[in-house]
């Protein structure tokens, strides 16, 4: 397997980072569904935060790729 290459999130990734976090959501839920809200499609949220997050020079995100395939995000 190739080396993980970790650099800035740029626009082309919020489709996949927000896939990820909606993935973790439901891991999340699947856990304790009392503690943490069911949101039925949560991805389009994430991708909109994401995406006002951006240009804020204070904030860091992240994202992971092997062989060109977002594979996990940092926030």
């Amino acid at each position: 397997m190739a080396e993980p290459l970790v650099r800035p999130m740029t626009a082309e990734d919020l489709p996949a980072a927000a896939r990820l976090a909606g993935m973790l959501i439901r891991l999340h839920v699947g856990f304790d569904p009392e503690r943490f809200l069911n949101l039925a499609n949560p991805e389009p949220g994430y991708a909109r935060y994401f995406a006002s997050q951006l240009s804020d020079a204070e904030t860091v995100l992240v994202v992971a790729e092997i062989d060109g395939a977002v594979v996990g995000y940092a926030y």
